[in-house]
């Protein structure tokens, strides 16, 4: 049965009008009405609670900080308190500016300083969540005073890795030491991390296509990771000069898998999409290519 707190609609252009004060004071009953989406797939697809938005809007003002405070240091008895928690955690501070975040160091340190777990006993079944929030503010206390720190994902809710990878790589040459570490990222599609993995790896296709394409020849016994990887391509990845290689490789795969009697062609229409998007761009490649050859040779009789 739905909880009177979540039938309750939040009026959220009276909260933006609101004094500082009396915002904060509304911080923790406002999260508490959102709590229960906080496992909601659909919120951390679309982005956090309207009303979560507001109070990230205003996550500069000292009475904001104060509320917050209190609910990522407390106790955490219960499935609300956690989720109050890692809403203001992996929602707000998580996607604040860093220069903003130094108003909250004493915070983070404190949650990132902690060796137990801040819980009684009728919270130990968050303890590993508990863990991923802790880490969390360990991976922002490093972006923070390591304004050069990228790395790749250390678990699977490294998000501050990603962060440090979105903000921080501006090339293929920069990303090319995370490529192999971002593919092992995408062995399972039901990993919280391979959406934002499968991303960055899209950015500079040119740094990816060859570590792509030794993992086929070498782990094509990994059918599973294998066929992950093939779907991220056939996905995220535009069709270019680059996917020669790549074609080659998939080619091989796929002789070598009619004799695999466990392959029970999962990998195929990927297969068929990959060279179905290669064999579209050749041809428009080619086109054009004839099309300016036209061109150049029109020009010079013109000329003559």
């Amino acid at each position: 049965m739905t909880s009177t707190r979540e039938q309750t609609p939040v009026d959220l252009e009276a909260l933006k009008l609101l004094g500082a004060k009396e915002f904060g004071d509304q911080v923790d009953s406002l999260l508490l009405s959102v709590a229960h989406q906080y496992y909601d797939p659909s919120y951390h697809l679309r982005g956090p609670p309207p009303a979560v938005k507001v109070i990230g809007s205003r996550a500069s003002e000292q009475p904001t900080v104060a509320a917050l405070a209190l609910i990522l240091q407390s106790t955490l008895e219960n499935k609300d308190s956690f989720y109050k928690a890692s809403l203001s955690f992996w929602f707000i501070l998580s996607d604040m500016p860093l220069y903003d975040l130094e108003i909250y160091r004493p915070i983070l340190e404190d949650m990132a300083a902690k060796a137990g777990l801040p819980m009684t006993s009728t919270g130990q079944e968050y303890s590993a969540a508990w863990v991923s929030l802790r880490n969390g503010a360990k991976g922002l206390l490093r972006l923070m005073n390591d304004h050069t720190a990228v790395w790749t994902p250390k678990s699977k809710y490294d998000d501050m890795a990603i962060r440090s990878l979105r903000e921080r790589v501006t090339s293929a040459e920069e990303m090319q030491p995370h490529v192999r570490g971002l593919l092992a990222w995408l062995a399972d599609g039901n990993w919280p991390n391979w959406t934002s993995c499968a991303e960055q790896l899209a950015r500079f296709p040119e740094a990816t296509i060859g570590p792509i394409c030794e993992l086929i020849r070498t782990e094509r016994e990994d059918i599973e990771w294998v066929y992950m990887v093939l779907a991220f391509v056939a996905r995220y990845l535009p069709a270019g000069l680059y996917w020669a290689e790549l074609r080659s490789s998939i080619e091989q795969l796929r002789e070598d898998m009619k004799g695999n009697p466990s392959y029970d062609g999962e990998m195929d229409e990927d297969m068929r999409n990959i060279f179905d998007k290669h064999d579209a761009w050749l041809s428009e490649h080619q086109d054009r290519t004839t099309s300016d050859a036209c061109a150049k040779q029109k020009k010079a009789i013109q000329k003559e």
